[in-house]
């Protein structure tokens, strides 16, 4: 067993999805390691993330972050098909910076 290990990041957008762990590879598990999310805007988001299956989402978390707070996720996900991903979003649009995220993982071959 191969423990290869990554990180992502970027920015979210409003209320559109954002992948912030996306599906692994054919044979592989993806081990998430935590979740990141800081919040520079200038009021509080309530941000809700959401396991994608192919066509099904389950929402496992919907907290707020005020401004200038973070919000760690530190269970492990563990993505087991080429079909799932971890998808983030906010309840509605920032004032004026959305917020920033990064994620930690493995891919277990």
């Amino acid at each position: 067993m191969a423990f290869t290990e990554a990180s992502s990041n970027g920015t979210l957008n409003s209320t559109t999805p954002v992948t912030v762990v996306a599906a692994p590879a054919a044979s592989t598990r993806r081990l998430t390691r935590n979740l990141i999310v800081y919040n520079a805007d200038t009021a509080s988001v309530t941000l809700t993330l959401s396991e994608v299956h192919g066509a099904n989402t389950r929402v496992f978390k919907r907290i707020v972050i005020t401004t200038l707070d973070t919000f760690v996720w530190t269970e492990p996900l563990i993505l087991d098909g080429t079909t799932k991903s971890i998808t983030a979003v906010l309840a509605g649009a920032v004032t004026a910076n959305q917020p920033d995220w990064i994620t930690n993982y493995a891919d277990v071959t």
